[in-house]
């Protein structure tokens, strides 16, 4: 009997349906439509459970990858925040309010880094399961982010 995405979910009938192909765990091969539980590709005994939670894992960093992205945008929001108020701190040329615009500047150049390095941070997909994904990690948005915190860390701390 050929191994299908929808008689696995109904098999392990654990949690939500996983999106995934049927999968050899070892090698990565597809094994959609495999009359054997042998991966043709490495010989690796299929097996469903093993299966199941490896597709769970992959389902997982593909969704955290729309998510990182999200947080990079945000990121991005923040740091042009704090350059502004490094900006209008600067054109004061007297810390205003005991430095209240420097302090919040520089929490949001380290939360724009972080933000924007989250984009990195998501676990790489097998080259078979990023085809699957509809959106991919944006790793512009997330090095934008990441500099212009970092930029507005330096001008806080007065490297710059």
């Amino acid at each position: 009997m050929p191994i299908e995405t929808d008689e696995l979910n109904r098999i392990t009938g654990s949690g939500r349906p996983v999106s995934f192909p049927p999968f050899c765990v070892k090698c990565g091969y597809n094994m959609t439509g495999a009359v054997s539980e042998r991966c043709p590709e490495c010989g690796y005994l299929f097996n469903a459970k093993e299966w199941r939670q490896r597709a769970a894992e992959l389902a997982h960093r593909s969704e955290q990858i729309g998510e990182a992205n999200v947080w990079a945008a945000r990121g991005l929001k923040i740091a042009i925040g704090g350059m502004v108020m490094v900006l209008i701190d600067l054109a004061i040329g007297v810390s205003w309010a005991g430095g209240l615009l420097t302090k919040a500047a520089l929490i949001g150049g380290v939360a724009a880094l972080f933000l924007g390095l989250s984009v990195f941070r998501v676990g790489r997909l097998p080259v078979w399961a990023s085809q699957l994904v509809t959106i991919p990690p944006n790793y512009a948005l997330g090095f934008a982010a990441a500099v212009l915190g970092a930029l507005v860390i330096l001008l806080v701390v007065g490297v710059l």
